[in-house]
């Protein structure tokens, strides 16, 4: 993120998010993952620390391994369980990013 500093935070955190999906590989899900690039290059931009994206990276992929666990065989499930965890994991995920923010966070000269 720094090296393309240059560019100004809304346009480095694009660019970050579009290659944070490039190297996902996954084509059908490149929109999603180039969404989730641009937040936590934003996080990082704003607490000029990598940590509380990292968590919030974890926290994502934690999310996602827990909702495919949920799933049943050829059906998406959408009862109360899977709408909790949804909650839960979301609400601690956003809750570590803005901590990650505060504590990590600077003011630019």
């Amino acid at each position: 993120l720094h090296c393309l500093s240059s560019l100004g935070r809304t346009r480095a955190c694009l660019a970050t998010g579009v290659l944070f999906a490039l190297i996902h590989l996954d084509p059908l899900k490149m929109v999603p993952v180039a969404v989730l690039g641009v937040a936590l290059a934003f996080v990082v931009w704003e607490s000029k620390s990598l940590w509380p994206a990292i968590a919030g990276h974890a926290l994502h992929n934690g999310l996602v391994l827990t909702l495919a666990q949920e799933q049943p065989p050829g059906g998406v499930e959408t009862g109360p369980a899977l709408w909790a965890t949804v909650g839960l994991l979301g609400g601690f995920g956003l809750a570590a990013l803005w901590a990650g923010a505060v504590l990590f966070g600077r003011k630019r000269e």
